[in-house]
């Protein structure tokens, strides 16, 4: 399920944008042939399509939804073409919520794509803040899967580090979208989503005790139970 699809005219507007991936090499080459090899020589029958890290909202809204739909139409061509496969995660244009909302209706109801590509956050906002409720209240609807991948976070791109951020800043990048979804209560509130994390969720896993001590020292979050956090920390999959 996490397994990325480059097409060439994303790289280029990625390229042209001034961005890239969060190694300092670029992009790799990619086409369905090479995809393919990778898959027969690991015993993979079917890999799940999804764009990377920075995504396709580059700066402007109207170009991020037209990336979006190419992309989405590109990943429909390469199931058909390849049956049985490959699927795709949706790409959406999000912090553009209208404009997410849109794509959401054409990748799953006119393509059928199997499920959504998330980021852990846009810019300095994580999932689970209320600005991406109306996304995620359609995501309910549809009991539809979302794939999280981290993002390259303002505040790590911030560190005096020469780590590759790929290392540890995607991971706490995950971390930080998942304890947001269970502390802000979005896992109530849309209990249908069936949501992956990447990377084996970080550093959830290693940090659920922790998690679950917040009520005891945070009195902001006294009336929740450790066991409502367990069960939290339990609604994903990994």
């Amino acid at each position: 399920v996490h397994f990325h699809v480059i097409p060439d005219f994303f790289r280029d507007a990625v390229k042209a944008a001034g961005l890239g991936p969060a190694i300092s090499t670029g992009f790799p080459v990619w086409n369905a042939e090479a995809a393919l090899s990778v898959m027969d020589d690991n015993d993979i029958a079917t890999a799940i399509l999804s764009i990377s890290q920075p995504g396709v909202h580059l700066g402007d809204d109207r170009a991020a939804r037209l990336l979006a739909r190419r992309c989405n139409e590109h990943a429909a061509e390469l199931i058909e073409r390849h049956a049985g496969r490959f699927g795709a995660f949706a790409a959406l244009p999000l912090p553009d919520v209208a404009g997410t909302k849109a794509e959401l209706a054409y990748a799953l109801d006119v393509l059928e794509l199997d499920g959504v590509g998330l980021f852990a956050s846009y810019g300095e906002r994580f999932l689970g803040d209320p600005h991406f409720d109306p996304v995620m209240e359609v995501l309910n609807e549809r009991d539809a899967v979302a794939f999280v991948h981290p993002n390259f976070n303002p505040s790590s791109r911030a560190l005096r580090l020469d780590t590759p951020a790929f290392v540890v800043e995607f991971l706490f990048d995950t971390t930080r979208a998942a304890v947001n979804l269970i502390l802000s209560g979005a896992l109530d509130r849309f209990p249908r989503i069936r949501f992956i994390l990447a990377h084996a969720g970080g550093t959830l896993p290693f940090a659920a005790w922790r998690l679950a001590a917040v009520p005891a020292i945070d009195r902001r979050f006294a009336a929740l139970p450790p066991e409502k956090i367990y069960g939290g920390v339990k609604h994903f999959w990994y």
